[in-house]
């Protein structure tokens, strides 16, 4: 029985050192091309796409079902981010798009298409533990949970909904990238900073007039927050939870707080589309660092 969970804790400590090595490269990667307001030097990148290419690569065989939801989240996260990149520049060549040209800055994410479909659910895919994945089923299927079959094992346990501000879509209305990579020693306090950044952005909520205008993210995504604050806070809903991450320093901050809470708790998606007290809006040009 010793022997036996020697093995065991020697095969999780040389996957830890796997995976630590893994997002260390990650993290160079960022440092190196991606400035601090989240913009993308993908003309960098592509001219060492080597090294892009081989981060992705070293997930092929990389086992991961016995790590922890955090560990798995980080992970998931940081591979979800860089195929998205990869992806966008795997368009461009088939596109014959040079990533120098202006052209190449006019791109908008949700137009662009793969073979079986458009740049999530398409054909495009990267391997994971001998899983080959679309961007759809690292997020979807994965990082909330929704897998079944081959996914099952790799996946997150539990929904968090504050992933959605760390997935990145490669659009300016995205939030971010983030200027260093996600550890699972720093995913609860990095994933706390990109909600808080998300919602007192004023390019991302604002009040204007009696609407406010928000990032379409909180409807895609609505009842994500909506179930979260429910079932695991006892909080009424999805504006109670946001209002959490609300800085009261913002000189709209009460107002912001009596709208989510009057009409942003336990409604539906098509309530809210709608809805007249909202306007969501959404920019899907690439967030390549000229773009910003």
């Amino acid at each position: 029985m010793k022997y036996i969970l020697g093995l065991f804790l020697l095969s999780q400590t040389a996957l830890a050192s796997n995976i630590g090595e893994l997002t260390s490269t990650w993290n160079e990667l960022i440092k190196a091309n991606i400035a601090i307001s989240g913009g993308v030097d993908y003309v960098s990148i592509e001219k060492n796409i080597q090294k892009l290419d081989s981060f992705l690569g070293a997930h092929k065989s990389l086992a991961i079902k016995g790590l922890s939801d955090n560990e798995k989240k980080a992970l998931l996260i940081n591979l979800y981010n860089a195929f998205m990149i990869k992806s966008i520049l795997d368009y461009a060549k088939d596109s014959k798009i040079a990533v120098s040209s202006p052209d190449f800055l006019k791109i908008k994410i949700n137009e662009i298409k793969f073979k079986g479909g458009n740049i999530w659910n398409g054909k495009n895919k990267v391997t994971l533990a001998g899983v080959d994945l679309n961007l759809d089923e690292i997020e979807h299927g994965l990082i909330r949970g929704e897998g079944k079959g081959a996914l099952a094992d790799l996946k997150v346990s539990k929904l968090d909904p504050r992933i959605h501000t760390a997935v990145n879509c490669a659009a300016i209305s995205c939030p971010r990238v983030r200027e260093k990579a996600y550890y699972s020693e720093n995913l609860d306090e990095m994933l706390d900073s990109n909600l808080r950044e998300f919602i007192n952005s004023t390019s991302q909520f604002q009040k204007v007039g009696n609407k406010l205008e928000a990032n379409s993210i909180v409807l895609w995504y609505y009842d994500d927050f909506d179930q979260f604050a429910k079932n695991s806070l006892k909080l009424k809903g999805a504006g109670d939870y946001l209002i959490k991450f609300l800085d009261a320093s913002r000189s709209d901050s009460k107002w912001i707080a009596q709208h989510l809470t009057a009409h942003f708790n336990n409604r539906s998606k098509l309530t809210l589309r709608l809805s007249s007290d909202f306007n969501f809006q959404y920019n899907w040009q690439v967030n390549d660092k000229r773009n910003k």
